[in-house]
């Protein structure tokens, strides 16, 4: 659930917390350092004890001052009004097991706009705290073991290792941010893989930024509250005669708030979801009004056709995508005319040259990184580099197609509720042929009329000035994986020859062709279910809109003795594990898309043995799920058809409890072992 809430300037009542909080960096307790577990989660691989956050305005050293912003486009509000925000971080956190020790690694991400504008880390200190012979010991962070890293053309991280971090170790670290980028206060996350006793994060506003915030998956906090402070700040020239100021300065004083929770429980079950930030207790914050200290105010929030129109008229964005036509036209395929093919057609031909000849650089944004003309001599580039192109290639070809933006399954869901543009990450297109559909160019080996997996992710935005639409990423086609076993078991020489077809359609064919990339790999990746692998075939490798054939043929060993000897017929090609633990969930359950898997199997009983027992049949099928499995006995041959289905991309919390139980009995079912014995 999210909630949103507003910073305005004015006091409410506060709620009381007897809790004292106050914590010195380098400072800790005995008891802090003696602890074993933590009482609301005793199975917890560790605590975190406190992470408490604050942002506050500071006025920059002058015009000159490099972390003010430089891009023209940013300056929306009055020029004469510059401020940084300074966010602080200090966290402690105490490790229980060595499932806790991924936290001793830390990550601070910073970033840069492209136009002389960048986020600065700063002051960063870190300790492990640990006991040696009943004695405390306390090892610092080397400045020197910071590095910088690139993720990629705006991202950078600065990251770090506690030193000598281990079971018992308590870690605290504190770190400084100052961004100039007052659009989006920092936002804060009072929710982790780990429980945490306290989070709190303050902001102190100077009364010209107005924020909402929008309060996702708290229900309260314990603490909330606000105040004035005493001391008296200054923007401009203040000059007083009389105790009246004469200058065309203001003086002002901030408003501070607090929002803090306390036993805060770990995230957990995070099998089948979009991504962690979607479904942790946090703040998000984006700016809404500018209060001018002329006089005047105004909105900054757009409305989603204002939103629409800044995208048009952007030069990394819209102006892209015109000039980009002037160049698609002069390809070769757009430079002569294509005979024969109807709509559909041709834009199947630009969409499938467009991802033969253009490469992707990995990198996942809206907006384009170069010019047309750059992006057309290199023809590599991000993802809007690419799609925005090919949106130009399918308009010089007199196809009706319109960029859609949307954001990426490991960058959270977009609420069309609250018209952020940060909110968005990546570039698609919708294709308005007879029957419409999404296009991406990046992946090579998925069908024209199909996006990546990782664009599928709730809704997205087109960007179209005539209307405000958006459009369902989810697709509801389901991929299939069809395999058929011919089982030959030799109880004396213990080995089972293997005789394997799989067909493999939609989403499950995309994915064995973008992990294995030839048949070598696949060879080593089947190596693990058959032992001795003798022959792989494969068919329609690169025949990317038809489904994936693979073939192999083997022997793989069985274990028995005593006339004894067992025998997993699906060759662990089912579902082997249920990763729904938690009894409950408040989240849904995605699995990206549909999914169906069909077995079929003919198991030849050797000469002399017999089934100790036929497992029963079982069927189970309705709106959610199938399951179906069905032995038969024929002589010395044994036949079993299966089938499970789930035949929803998304199940709702509702349907949490009959999902964990349905993937609970595919388990069992799909992977009981045969026995056989001497007849």
């Amino acid at each position: 659930m999210k909630t949103l809430l507003t910073l305005l300037l004015m006091s409410y009542a506060s709620m009381a917390f007897t809790q004292n909080i106050e914590k010195k960096f380098g400072e800790i307790s005995r008891e802090e350092l003696t602890m074993t577990s933590y009482s609301k989660a005793p199975d917890a691989p560790g605590v975190v004890l406190f992470d408490i956050g604050s942002s506050e305005f500071i006025e920059p050293q002058g015009n000159n001052d490099i972390r003010l912003t430089r891009h023209k486009s940013l300056k929306v509000f009055d020029a004469d009004v510059k401020y940084i925000i300074c966010f602080t971080r200090h966290k402690r956190l105490k490790i229980f097991d060595s499932a806790a020790l991924d936290q001793a690694k830390i990550t601070i991400p910073y970033y840069v706009d492209g136009y002389g504008s960048t986020e600065y880390v700063r002051n960063i200190e870190a300790i492990t705290y640990n006991t040696e012979n009943g004695r405390l010991v306390r090892q610092e962070l080397i400045p020197g073991n910071v590095k910088t890293e690139k993720i990629d053309s705006h991202w950078y991280q600065k990251t770090f290792e506690f030193p000598n971090a281990q079971v018992g170790s308590v870690l605290e670290f504190t770190y400084v941010l100052e961004t100039p980028f007052l659009f989006n206060l920092p936002d804060w996350s009072f929710q982790s893989r780990l429980p945490t006793i306290y989070s709190e994060y303050k902001a102190r506003m100077v009364p010209f930024y107005e924020y909402v915030f929008l309060a996702q998956g708290i229900e309260r906090f314990d603490v909330r509250e606000s105040y004035t402070t005493n001391n008296t700040r200054s923007w401009g020239e203040v000059s007083k005669v009389y105790g009246k100021n004469v200058e065309s300065g203001i003086e002002f004083k901030e408003n501070v708030y607090t929002y803090a929770m306390k036993g805060v429980p770990a995230f957990k079950d995070e099998a089948y979801i979009t991504s962690i930030n979607d479904y942790l207790m946090k703040m998000d914050f984006q700016l809404a009004r500018f209060h001018s200290p002329a006089g005047g105010s105004y909105d900054i929030i757009s409305t989603w056709p204002e939103l629409i129109q800044i995208l048009e008229d952007h030069s990394d964005f819209g102006k892209y995508a015109n000039r980009a036509g002037r160049f698609a036209k002069r390809l070769p395929m757009l430079d002569t005319p294509v005979e024969n093919k109807n709509e559909s057609q041709l834009a199947q031909t630009i969409i499938n040259y467009a991802k033969q000849n253009f490469t992707w650089n990995g990198i996942s944004s809206k907006y384009a990184s170069q010019s047309a003309r750059s992006f057309y001599k290199r023809k590599n580039g991000n993802s809007a580099d690419i799609n925005l192109f090919l949106c130009a290639m399918l308009k010089e070809a007199g196809i009706d197609a319109e960029p859609v933006i949307i954001s990426t399954r490991d960058h959270g869901k977009v609420d069309s509720q609250y018209p952020f543009g940060h909110f968005f990450n990546y570039t698609v297109l919708v294709v308005k042929t007879d029957n419409p559909f999404l296009a991406d160019a990046t992946e090579a080996t998925l069908p024209y009329d199909r996006i990546p997996p990782r664009c599928m992710n709730g809704k997205g935005l087109v960007i179209d000035n005539n209307a405000v639409k958006w459009v369902q990423l989810n697709q509801q086609v389901a991929a299939q994986k069809e395999v058929n076993l011919f089982l030959t078991p030799d109880p004396l020489k213990k080995i089972m020859t293997v005789n394997m077809a799989m067909h493999l359609t939609e989403f499950d064919a995309y994915e064995y062709r973008r992990k294995y990339k030839n048949v070598l790999k696949i060879e080593k990746e089947f190596s693990k279910v058959v032992d001795d692998v003798v022959n792989v075939a494969i068919d329609n490798w690169a025949q990317y809109s038809k489904p994936l054939g693979i073939r192999i043929e083997g022997a793989m060993k069985i274990q028995g003795e005593g006339g004894v000897f067992k025998i997993n017929p699906f060759m662990n090609l089912a579902l082997r594990e249920n990763h729904l633990r938690q009894r409950e969930r408040k989240y849904p359950v995605d699995f990206i898309y549909p999914k169906s898997r069909l077995f079929h199997i003919n198991l030849n009983i050797p000469d002399g043995y017999k089934l100790k027992n036929v497992p029963g049949n079982y069927e189970m099928d309705n709106s959610l799920a199938t399951i179906m499995l069905k032995y038969h006995k024929q002589g010395d041959l044994l036949k079993i058809e299966g089938q499970y289905s789930l035949k929803k991309a998304v199940y709702s919390p509702d349907e949490y409890s009959r999902i964990r139980a349905y993937l609970r009995r595919i388990v069992e079912k799909f992977n009981s072992e045969l026995v056989f014995v001497k007849d």
